[in-house]
C-alpha cells in the first residue's frame, strides 16, 4: 500500500533539525507558550506580511475564537459554504449563531460572490470564506461585497498555507485569518494546532486574552476565556518546518500539473480548471 500521507518520510530529511528544537524546549523547560511560540508567532506573521499572529490550539479554536473576538452571539447568522467539511459550522454554532449557507461556483468549488452579495443582504453577522483544497476563493470580489455591507470577514485558511491571490497571501485579504496545522497540513505540526492572524491590534489582543482563559496579565481574568493555546513543542517543530513550505507548495504543484497533463484526456473526468501558479497549493 502506498500511504496517502506518509508522515514518516515527510519529516525524515528534518529529522536532526525537529530533535534539536525540540531539545531546546526540554532544556528551557517551558511547555505552555513562552519563547517557541512567540517566535513562531513572529516568523509565520512575517512571512504573511500581517502585523499579528496568535497561536492556538487547533484550527476550530481559531475560527471560533475569531467569531468570539468580533462579539458574534446567539441567534446571530454567519454566513459560509457547506461544501468545506464542518468546521465552519461548528464553530458558528459553538458561539451559538446560525449559520447562512451560501452557493458555490461549481468551476471552483469556491463561495460564489454573486450568491454571497444576495445572502449579505439579509446583514450577516460575519462572512467566513474557506479556501477549499488548497485554492483560493475570489478575495477580491467577496472581500468588496463585506466592506459594502459593513460585514466582517473571515478566512478559513486551513488547506491553503502559502497560497497567494492578487500578491497577498491567504489569511491577509479579510479582518482575520483562521490556520490549522493538523499533521497532514501544507504546514502541518507533530500533533494539533492552528493560529489567527490580522492587522488590528485589538483584535489580536482579544483573541490572545480569549485562548489563555480570558487573562489580560496573570490570575488577571477580565472576562471569560478558554485553554486554547498551541503547545510549545509543536511551536519548535513548526517553525522548523515552515522554512520548507514553499518549496513543498512548489512541488505539490509540480505534481498536480503532471497529473493534469496526463489526465486531461479522460472525458469523463472533470479536472480542476487552475494554472501553475500560487493561488492553488494543492493541499488535496
Amino acid at each position: 500500500m502506498i500511504a496517502l500521507n506518509d508522515l514518516a518520510r515527510h519529516h525524515a530529511p528534518l529529522r536532526a533539525e525537529l530533535e534539536a528544537a525540540m531539545g531546546r524546549v526540554h532544556d528551557r523547560g517551558w511547555y505552555i507558550l513562552g519563547p517557541e511560540v512567540e517566535a513562531f508567532e513572529y516568523e509565520f506573521a512575517r512571512y504573511l506580511g500581517v502585523a499579528e499572529c496568535i497561536a492556538v490550539g487547533n484550527g476550530t479554536d481559531a475560527l471560533e475564537l475569531a467569531l468570539r473576538a468580533l462579539a458574534v452571539s446567539s441567534g446571530e447568522t454567519v454566513a459560509t459554504v457547506a461544501n468545506a467539511g464542518m468546521y465552519a459550522t461548528t464553530a458558528i454554532r459553538g458561539v451559538g449563531a446560525v449559520p447562512a449557507y451560501v452557493e458555490i461556483d461549481t468551476a471552483t468549488l469556491q463561495m460564489d460572490p454573486g450568491a454571497l452579495a444576495a445572502v449579505a443582504e439579509e446583514r450577516p453577522r460575519a462572512i467566513v470564506a474557506t479556501h477549499l483544497y488548497g485554492r483560493m476563493a475570489d478575495m477580491e470580489a467577496l472581500g468588496r461585497i463585506a466592506r459594502e455591507q459593513r460585514i466582517p470577514l473571515i478566512e478559513d485558511c486551513a488547506q491553503a498555507h502559502g497560497a497567494n491571490r492578487g500578491a497577498r497571501h491567504a489569511g491577509t485579504h479579510g479582518l482575520l485569518g483562521c490556520f490549522s496545522f493538523y499533521p497532514t497540513k501544507n504546514l502541518g505540526a507533530y500533533g494539533d494546532g492552528g493560529a489567527l492572524v490580522t492587522n488590528d491590534a485589538r483584535v489580536a489582543e482579544r483573541v490572545a486574552r480569549l485562548r489563555n482563559c480570558g487573562q489580560q496579565a496573570r490570575d488577571h481574568h477580565i472576562e471569560k476565556g478558554w485553554t486554547a493555546r498551541l503547545d510549545t513543542l509543536q511551536a519548535a517543530a513548526l517553525t522548523v518546518k515552515m522554512k520548507h513550505l514553499d518549496e513543498w507548495n512548489r512541488r505539490r504543484s509540480a505534481h498536480a500539473m503532471y497529473y493534469q497533463e496526463r489526465l486531461n484526456e479522460i472525458g469523463e473526468l472533470r479536472l480542476p480548471e487552475v494554472q501553475p501558479d500560487r493561488e492553488h497549493v494543492f493541499h488535496l
